[in-house]
């Protein structure tokens, strides 16, 4: 018999998250912040200047559920700093899903 704990487990892949974020003091702290106080082990973090000189791109990789993920996303968007999310496809890795700040 499967507990809720054992589901959960068997359900978590590896997703990729790209951020585009404002290069502003604290702003990458705040990111990462988001994902420790919810307790997600960040498995690979990348972090480079833009194109754009004043944004900051972030890969991130971690292993989360589908439901946990879309949570993420949604908090990550209630960030101010935070001003693009792409989730990027590990098996189709030329594909993106891509999520945009409005407003």
């Amino acid at each position: 018999m499967n507990t809720n704990n054992e589901t959960s487990q068997i359900e978590k892949q590896e997703n990729t998250l790209c951020l585009f974020i404002e290069n502003k003091l604290g702003a990458i702290e705040r990111v990462i912040g988001t994902f420790t106080l919810r307790g997600y082990s960040i498995e690979n973090l990348i972090c480079t200047k833009s194109k754009l000189s004043q944004l900051f791109k972030m890969k991130i990789t971690l292993n989360c559920t589908d439901k946990e993920l879309e949570n993420l996303v949604k908090i990550l968007h209630n960030q101010i700093h935070v001003l693009e999310i792409k989730l990027m496809m590990e098996e189709n890795p030329s594909k993106e899903i891509k999520t945009s700040k409005v407003g």
